[in-house]
């Protein structure tokens, strides 16, 4: 459990402080930062008096809503401790894995860069520290863009810095509650144990404390 951070992105939509002081009050390591919430006053300020662990992901300013993770031209524009690849968009954009020494890049599904198995064997083969979400690698094994073998090296990879755990359906990233049947929990629960930073990325909108406490469970124990 020393490892394990939630997601602000868990609260989403809802007010930073609130969102983060309902979040830090579970058994957890500490928070991991994200786009997506309103923010509030002085709330880089209330983090750090806190005086529990956070991280930075993706385009999170403790000032907006979110902020611009990469330019026209592939270049990281934040310095978050792990960032979503661009999205392929077209022919113009680049964004070249043999120049990259940006923040953690995270493993992510078909229509963005390392949303499929020949980029991801890619990065590994340049040695990339990866975020790994398991809810990706799911929707890309379901579109048939990541096969087994390339899953098993994945899985086997030394270089990687954070694990990532929601549940999807129907080939989305929905951000659905964990169960023990969630892809890849197992393997998730062993990072953890070997020191691994895990993040819960659930959506807890509508779950009550104990249900949230549960979610927790599912990795910890």
């Amino acid at each position: 459990m020393n490892n394990l951070y939630i997601a602000m992105s868990c609260l989403q939509g809802r007010p930073m402080q609130m969102s983060f002081d309902d979040l830090i009050s579970l058994p957890c390591k500490g928070i991991q930062l994200t786009p997506g919430n309103v923010p509030t006053k002085d709330f880089e300020k209330h983090v750090k008096v806190s005086n529990r662990p956070y991280l930075k992901h993706h385009g999170f300013s403790f000032a907006a809503y979110r902020k611009k993770v990469w330019d026209p031209y592939g270049n990281c524009l934040v310095s978050s401790d792990s960032v979503h690849p661009p999205k392929i968009k077209n022919s113009t954009q680049t964004f070249i894995l043999e120049d990259y020494n940006g923040p953690v890049l995270e493993s992510m599904y078909p229509s963005y860069y390392l949303g499929d198995g020949e980029s991801l064997s890619k990065a590994m083969e340049l040695n990339i520290p990866l975020a790994i979400d398991v809810s990706h690698l799911k929707i890309q094994l379901d579109a048939g863009v990541l096969d087994k073998t390339t899953l098993k090296k994945v899985f086997d990879y030394k270089n990687i810095k954070e694990v990532h755990i929601s549940e999807s359906k129907n080939g989305r990233d929905t951000h659905d509650p964990i169960n023990c049947n969630t892809f890849g929990l197992g393997w998730v629960k062993e990072k953890s144990q070997d020191g691994v930073i895990t993040v819960l990325e659930c959506y807890m909108h509508q779950l009550n404390v104990s249900e949230r406490e549960e979610q927790l469970k599912f990795i910890y124990q």
